[in-house]
C-alpha cells in the first residue's frame, strides 16, 4: 500500500516526497495525471497528494476519474491549492475530494494531514479486504445453500429453442407452482417473462456465461412477479446440456431468495456503516467467546489493533490483548467480563505495554450477547494516553492556579455587565475577597452587595467605569467600601473585558485589592512632602526675618537707653524689645522645626517638644479663647523618638482640640475653654493626656478616628490626615497612641517608652 504524489512540476514532486517521507510509507510519484490514471489501481494507495493547476489535467478533473474507478473510489485525496483558490474548493468538495492544503506549504500542517488521511486510507483498505472477504464467504454460502436446494423445495425447468431460437420452457417441475403461482402452460407463454421477471443486466449474460465455464453452468438472481401480485427474488442455476431429443438444452434450478437477498443487503448496508464509523475510529474492534467455565478466548480483533498497540492480531504475544496489561488492568478486565455477562455491558480503562516499550492507558468497552453455543462478548479499544495526559495536565494546571489565586493579597472576580444600568452579575468570586471585604464569596454573589458597601459618593465613579467596560475598554477605579467587620477600607478594582455576547453582554475579568495602607503611606508621604516644603519656607523666612528683627531689637534697645527716664516711653519701648525677642526666639525654633530630621532617633524630653508645640499653636489657643492647663513636670526623663515629629503629633492633638471648640454645638463658653496637658512617668514609659471639654468625639466616629482621610470636618477644613499621621508617628517610635471620651470632652493617650539614647537639644 504506496502513497501516490501526483504533480507536474519536478521540484514541487522533490518537495512533497522530502516532506511525506517520514511517513514510512512507499512513494510513487507522477508528473503526468494520465499516466497516474493509468497505473494507481495496481498500486492500492493509501492517500492521493495531487496539485490543483496542472496543464495536462487539473486536480478536480483527476479526482473525478478517480472516483470513477471501482478499486480506487473511495480512497483519501488532498490536493494542494494556492490561498485565492478558495472557489475551487466548493466544486472539489462535490467530486470527492478529502481535504485541502494551502500553498505555500507549511511542512508540519501538511504531513499531519496527510498522516491523519493516510490513517483513513489504511483503514478503508483494510475495511475493503474484509469486505471482499464476507463476499467471498457470502458467495460460497450462497453455492452450498443452491447445492443442498437443488434436492429440496426449489424447481427445476428445462428449456428448449424454438423457431425463432429464443428459449422456451418445455418442462417444469411439480412445485413450480407452489413456488410461482403459475402453470407450465401459463409459463409457456410467449410474453410470461416480459410481464413477470425484472432483469438486471447481468442477468443476460447468464447463458453466455454457462456456456463459456467448464463445468457449463451459470446462477444468477432475477425479481419475479408472483401470480398473486407480490415481488419475489428468485434464485437460479443454470446448465447447457446436450440431450438425445433436442440438439440442446437448457436445465434450470429455481429458488427463492428472497430471504437471502434481502438479509445481503442488510449485511451491506451494516457493513457500509461498519466501515464509515471504523474509518474515523481511532480505537479497533475485537470478538470474545466464553466458554461454560468464563474463560475467553479472543475469535476476532480489527487490524486497527496496530495503531492502539503496534501489534498485528496474528502476531499479538499469546494471542490476546490482555497478555499486555499489568496487574490491576487484568484484575479490572476480569471483573468487566463478570459485569458484562450480568448487566450486558460494561467499560474499564487499561494500562498496557505498546510494542515500543511504552506503557499506555486504553478505555475498553465491552457488550456481551448470547452466542449459538456460548456467550460473545464484543469490545472496542482505544488509546486514551493523550486524553489523560491533557486531564491530568489541566487539573494540575487548574490546581496550581487556583493555589495562586489564593495565595494572592487580592480577590479574582467575574462579572456579567449587561446594557441596563441594573443588569449585572458576579458570576465568580475567589475566596481572597474574604480577606479584603470581609464578606465570604457566596455573599458577593449577591447582584445588591456591591452597592450596599460602596460610598455612595462613589457611585458616579461607578458608572463611568461600567460605561468604559460596555465599550470593550479596560478600567481601574479606586474607591472605599465598607468591611465586613474592619469599617471603612480603601480598595482597587482593575477590570479589564473579554467579550460580548450576542445579546450585548459584557463579561468582565477583575482583580481586587486592599490598598488602605498603601493610601496611607501615600497619605504621609504627601504630608512629608508638604511639611519638608514648609520647613523649608519656614528656614528661608526665618532667615529673611531675623536681620530686621535684630534692626528693630538693637534700635528699641538704643531708644530705652536714651529715654530711660521717660515714664511714657519706657514701658512702650520694653514692649518692643520683648515682643521682638518674643518673634526672634520663634524664628529661631522655626529653623529648628524645619530642618530635615536625621531617621535615627534620639533621646527627647516631652518638656522641649511641648514648649515647641505650644509656642506654634500660641495663636491659634489665643484666637479660640482656650486656656492651657500643662501639668508637666520638670524632671521627667526622656523618652526616645524625633523631636520634630513629636512636636508634629502635639501641635496636631491641640489644633484637633482647638477646632472641636469651635464646632461645638452648643458653644462651650469661654470659661470652660480649657486644654489639660498632663504628663507622668510610668514603669520604662513616659505617658501624655491631652484633654479638652468640647463634648466629645461621636461613637459612630469613634473607631475612626485614626482612620486615613476620615473626618467630621467640612473639606474645606480638613483631609483627615492629622491624627492618621501622628499615629503613624507614634507607632513607628515604638509607642502607643489611644482616644477616649472622659471629662466631658475627648482625651488622646501618648506612650512612648524611656530612652536611653543621648538628649537631643536644638542647638545640636
Amino acid at each position: 500500500m504506496s502513497l501516490v504524489i501526483v504533480d507536474d512540476s519536478l521540484f514541487n514532486l522533490d518537495l512533497l516526497e522530502a516532506i511525506l517521507q517520514p511517513l514510512g510509507r512507499p512513494i510513487v510519484r507522477f508528473r503526468d495525471p494520465l499516466a497516474a490514471l493509468d497505473g494507481i489501481e495496481s498500486l492500492e494507495p493509501v492517500l492521493v497528494v495531487t496539485d490543483h493547476l496542472m496543464p495536462e489535467m487539473e486536480g478536480v478533473e483527476l479526482v473525478r476519474r478517480l472516483r470513477s474507478m471501482p478499486a480506487v473510489a473511495d480512497v483519501p485525496v488532498l490536493m494542494l491549492t494556492s490561498a485565492d483558490e478558495n472557489a475551487v474548493r466548493v466544486t472539489a468538495f462535490e467530486v470527492g475530494v478529502t481535504d485541502f492544503a494551502t500553498r505555500p506549504i507549511d511542512p508540519i500542517e501538511l504531513r499531519a494531514r496527510a498522516r491523519a488521511l493516510m490513517q483513513l486510507g489504511i483503514a478503508r483498505n483494510e475495511l475493503r479486504w474484509q469486505a471482499r472477504m464476507l463476499a467471498g464467504e457470502v458467495q460460497d454460502t450462497t453455492a452450498n445453500l443452491a447445492t443442498v436446494l437443488d434436492s429440496g423445495p426449489g424447481t427445476l425447468s428445462r428449456f428448449a429453442r424454438d423457431a425463432s431460437g429464443a428459449w422456451r420452457p418445455v418442462w417444469h417441475s411439480d412445485n413450480f407452482s407452489r413456488l410461482t403461482g403459475y402453470t407450465l402452460a401459463e409459463a409457456s407463454a410467449p410474453d410470461f417473462s416480459q410481464h413477470t421477471m425484472r432483469v438486471d443486466p447481468y442477468a443476460g449474460r447468464a447463458e453466455a456465461l454457462a456456456r463459456s465455464s467448464a463445468p457449463g453452468m451459470a446462477s444468477w438472481d432475477f425479481d419475479f412477479r408472483h401470480k398473486h401480485g407480490h415481488w419475489l427474488r428468485l434464485g437460479q442455476n443454470l446448465r447447457v446440456v446436450i440431450s438425445g431429443a433436442y440438439e440442446e438444452e437448457l436445465v434450470a434450478y429455481t429458488y427463492d431468495f428472497t430471504a437471502q437477498y434481502q438479509a445481503a443487503k442488510l449485511i451491506e448496508a451494516g457493513k457500509q456503516r461498519l466501515d464509515m464509523l471504523l474509518s474515523a475510529s481511532p480505537g479497533a474492534l475485537f470478538q470474545m467467546e466464553l466458554n461454560e467455565s468464563g474463560a475467553a478466548a479472543m475469535v476476532f480483533m480489527a487490524d486497527a489493533i496496530v495503531r492502539v498497540t503496534g501489534y498485528r492480531f496474528d502476531a499479538m504475544p499469546g494471542g490476546c490483548i490482555t497478555t499486555l496489561y499489568d496487574e490491576m488492568s487484568l484484575a479490572r478486565h476480569a471483573d468487566a467480563i463478570a459485569s458484562a455477562r450480568l448487566r450486558g455491558e460494561a467499560s474499564y480503562e487499561a494500562h498496557l505495554q505498546h510494542k515500543d516499550g511504552r506503557w499506555i492507558w486504553a478505555d475498553v468497552r465491552l457488550s456481551a450477547s448470547e452466542g449459538p453455543a456460548s456467550m460473545r462478548i464484543t469490545g472496542y479499544i482505544a488509546d486514551v494516553t493523550g486524553e489523560r495526559e491533557t486531564r491530568a495536565e489541566l487539573e494540575r494546571t487548574r490546581t496550581e492556579l487556583k493555589a495562586v489565586v489564593e495565595a494572592s493579597p487580592g480577590a479574582l472576580v467575574t462579572l456579567l455587565y449587561g446594557p441596563s444600568a441594573t443588569d449585572k452579575a458576579v458570576l465568580f468570586a475567589s475566596h481572597g475577597i474574604a480577606r479584603v471585604t470581609g464578606y465570604s464569596a457566596e455573599e458577593c454573589r449577591d447582584p445588591a452587595w456591591f452597592q450596599s458597601v460602596v460610598d455612595p459618593a462613589y457611585w458616579r465613579d461607578m458608572m463611568e467605569t461600567r460605561w468604559q467596560l460596555l465599550q470593550l475598554r479596560p478600567a481601574i477605579l479606586q474607591l472605599p467600601i465598607l468591611h465586613k467587620s474592619d469599617g471603612w477600607r480603601w480598595v482597587q478594582l482593575a477590570f479589564r473585558p473579554h467579550e460580548r455576547s450576542a445579546d450585548g453582554k459584557v463579561l468582565v475579568f477583575g482583580y481586587m485589592t486592599d490598598i488602605t495602607e498603601q493610601k496611607a503611606q501615600d497619605a504621609r508621604l504627601a504630608q512629608t512632602v508638604k511639611l519638608a516644603t514648609l520647613g523649608e519656607m519656614a528656614t528661608s523666612m526665618a532667615h529673611e526675618l531675623n536681620q530686621p528683627l535684630t534692626i528693630i531689637s538693637f534700635a528699641a534697645q538704643n531708644l530705652f537707653n536714651a529715654y530711660n527716664q521717660d515714664e511714657q516711653a519706657r514701658p512702650r519701648l520694653d514692649r518692643i524689645i520683648a515682643q521682638a525677642h518674643r518673634a526672634s526666639k520663634l524664628i529661631d525654633h522655626l529653623r529648628v522645626f524645619g530642618r530635615a530630621q536625621d531617621s535615627a532617633p534620639s533621646a527627647v524630653h516631652w518638656q522641649d517638644a511641648l514648649a515647641g508645640a505650644m509656642l506654634l499653636a500660641g495663636a491659634k489657643l489665643r484666637m479660640a479663647g482656650i486656656t492651657p492647663d500643662v501639668r508637666v513636670p520638670d524632671d521627667l526623663p526622656p523618652v526616645q523618638g524625633h523631636l520634630v515629629l513629636l512636636e508634629q503629633v502635639l501641635l496636631n492633638v491641640i489644633n484637633n482640640a482647638c477646632d472641636a471648640y469651635q464646632l461645638a454645638t452648643p458653644p462651650v463658653p469661654g470659661a470652660d475653654r480649657t486644654l489639660v496637658i498632663a504628663a507622668e512617668a510610668m514603669t520604662g514609659a513616659i505617658r501624655m493626656t491631652v484633654a479638652d471639654r468640647a463634648g466629645g468625639i461621636p461613637p459612630a466616629a469613634m473607631e475612626r478616628v485614626f482612620e486615613p482621610f476620615f473626618t467630621t470636618k467640612a473639606a474645606s477644613q480638613g483631609t483627615g490626615l492629622g491624627l492618621s499621621f501622628s499615629y503613624g508617628v507614634i507607632a513607628d517610635m515604638k509607642g502607643s497612641m489611644t482616644v477616649r471620651n472622659a471629662g466631658g470632652g475627648a482625651e488622646f493617650e501618648i506612650i512612648l517608652p524611656i530612652a536611653t539614647l543621648p538628649i537631643f537639644t536644638e542647638s545640636q
